[in-house]
């Protein structure tokens, strides 16, 4: 995994926790995550960020189990 998923996030100022967590639940809903995958033009190959679409499934999914 990119050392780029590692690293810690600050929770902007003004931006609530509920906010946040709402935010994640609507973009990692099984629709959405398909609709996205589907789009993929480069067949999962990782983009800016250096995340696949193998290791942001094993990412997801570590957020789904805390939640």
């Amino acid at each position: 995994m990119c050392a780029c998923v590692q690293r810690s996030w600050t929770m902007p100022a003004g931006v609530s926790p509920v906010t946040v967590t709402r935010l994640l639940y609507q973009a990692l809903t099984k629709e959405n995550l398909n609709r996205a995958y589907k789009k993929v033009a480069n067949k999962g190959a990782s983009g800016i960020d250096e995340v696949t679409v193998e290791e942001w499934e094993t990412i997801s999914e570590k957020i789904r189990k805390q939640s």
